[in-house]
């Protein structure tokens, strides 16, 4: 599916945007790109990707994996706070796809340990999540 595709490319690039710096951490977050992604990792929710092949997973694998590599950057952690992602990562699990799981618990992980950008940052931020891991 070329759409597919398209969506795991883009997804990919916002996610490789991050990897060297924080420098259009901003710009990425202005634009609305974060919720963008959380809605491509939802997508086989929507579509019941359980039952398609592997391939078209590939949007949501990519689109877990670059929030990830956003979560790294506190402009980024905290817009993605504001989200609700603890539900749409634990709703993933019915997906039942090994990578997209360890792509949820990675995100959840970064945002359950990341420091408070206030007072030199070294609370952990809150995460509204069930108490149970994602994958178990």
């Amino acid at each position: 599916d070329a759409d597919a595709k398209t969506r795991a490319n883009a997804a990919g690039a916002l996610g490789n945007l991050a990897r060297n710096g924080s420098r259009l951490c901003m710009e990425i977050v202005g634009v609305g790109a974060l919720a963008a992604l959380l809605d491509v990792a939802c997508l086989p929710l929507a579509t019941h990707a359980a039952a398609h092949s592997t391939d078209d997973l590939s949007p949501a694998r990519t689109a877990l994996f670059s929030l990830g590599n956003l979560a790294s950057h506190t402009q980024c952690l905290d817009a993605l706070h504001s989200l609700d992602l603890a539900g749409a990562l634990a709703s993933l699990v019915g997906v039942g796809d090994a990578t997209i799981c360890k792509y949820a618990e990675r995100l959840m992980q970064k945002l359950s340990t990341a420091p408070a950008a206030q007072e030199g940052g070294s609370t952990p931020r809150p995460v509204r999540r069930s108490g149970r891991a994602i994958c178990s």
